[in-house]
């Protein structure tokens, strides 16, 4: 694993940031942050990071805003959305306003979430080497995202 591969993991939820990060430092190298504000200095402070993983609910700025701040820092980071409550409406906008490369529930299949992240780690190599060039609006959302979205 190498610093091309870190993610960072982005969350209010301590336990959060402790279960996702267990689960992901075994394939990547992964930093966490409590909340977007120590994100944000940590983005400034060690990048590029190659993923960008973001909790949607958290007080100051929610996940949307975040990523999309994340976004215009660091432009060849890849960003992923990950929620225990969304619908629609709030996959919409974190592909509009966030341009996520994808959006996961937090009761997702642990090896989904690391499918993705892998996915995502490929396309920061494939745009990484072009500073500055910004990633597509997103993708489609995978039959998991649209089940839990249109099941709320």
């Amino acid at each position: 694993m190498t610093d091309s591969t870190r993610i960072l993991i982005v969350d209010d939820d301590p336990l959060s940031l402790v279960a996702f990060g267990a689960m992901l430092e075994k394939h990547f190298p992964v930093d966490t942050a409590n909340g977007p504000a120590q994100a944000l200095e940590r983005l400034e402070a060690h990048p590029p990071y190659a993923v960008v993983i973001s909790d949607m609910y958290m007080p100051g700025m929610d996940g949307i805003d975040f990523l999309a701040e994340a976004g215009r820092l660091s432009p060849s980071t890849v960003k992923i959305m990950l929620t225990g409550h969304a619908d629609l409406e709030t996959a919409m906008a974190a592909v509009n306003k966030g341009h996520v490369f994808g959006f996961f529930s937090k009761t997702c299949q642990p090896q989904a979430l690391v499918t993705a992240v892998r996915k995502a780690v490929a396309e920061h190599h494939k745009h990484g080497a072009r500073p500055g060039r910004p990633f597509s609006k997103g993708k489609l959302l995978t039959r998991e995202e649209f089940d839990f979205l249109t099941s709320q």
